[in-house]
């Protein structure tokens, strides 16, 4: 296993986009380092505990990258579940949801699956229709008639929210190179996590 292998498809402009932001993560430590020797503990655990949070996000969305197109379908499909999960405990519908989450973590499985099968028109209309038909479909075959719709748009809106936006992103990995020739889909994914971070 050669990890130069792994990263051969990424384009060189991606690789040093990638060498800047671990380089970044290097200062940005030895100065937080630097200014929290003489801060009170508390408040260094916190700022260090915020600086490991952005490591780790480095290092897993870069080794997601490396991996390819299977491997940011596979990190997005993770950010998507915690998502949908943490939508799910937010929300707290007055109506029993966790019926429904089994339909929409296999709603969430399918969206990522026409991702990676390359199926872009099915991508764009699969998880609006289908997610809106079978909630409500579910939810009257299930007699859960109370709360219907405040439930139903709930869910419906926490699955496209969660789900279908955030896999607009893995979804650039399956551009043309000839799209992007600098960095191609790699680079456009990059430079959106980079734009909104």
């Amino acid at each position: 296993f050669d990890a130069f292998e792994v990263t051969a498809h990424l384009h060189a402009n991606v690789r040093v986009a990638l060498a800047i932001v671990f380089g970044s993560l290097v200062l940005g430590t030895i100065a937080r380092w630097i200014g929290m020797r003489h801060a009170d503990a508390e408040l260094a655990g916190k700022r260090f505990a915020s600086l490991r949070t952005w490591w780790i996000i480095a290092l897993t969305f870069s080794l997601a990258i490396a991996f390819g197109k299977v491997g940011v379908v596979v990190f997005f499909t993770l950010v998507s579940v915690l998502a949908l999960h943490e939508y799910l405990a937010l929300t707290r519908l007055r109506c029993d949801a966790s019926r429904l989450s089994g339909l929409l973590y296999g709603l969430l499985a399918l969206n990522y699956v026409t991702i990676a099968c390359g199926w872009t028109a099915l991508f764009q209309v699969f998880l609006p229709l289908a997610g809106l038909l079978l909630i409500a479909v579910r939810m009257v075959v299930r007699e859960q008639a109370e709360n219907y719709l405040l439930t139903g748009s709930s869910l419906y809106w926490g699955l496209l929210l969660t789900v279908y936006c955030i896999s607009h992103a893995a979804l650039l990995m399956t551009l043309p190179e000839a799209i992007n020739p600098v960095g191609g889909g790699a680079g456009w994914l990059l430079y959106l996590v980079l734009l909104t971070a």
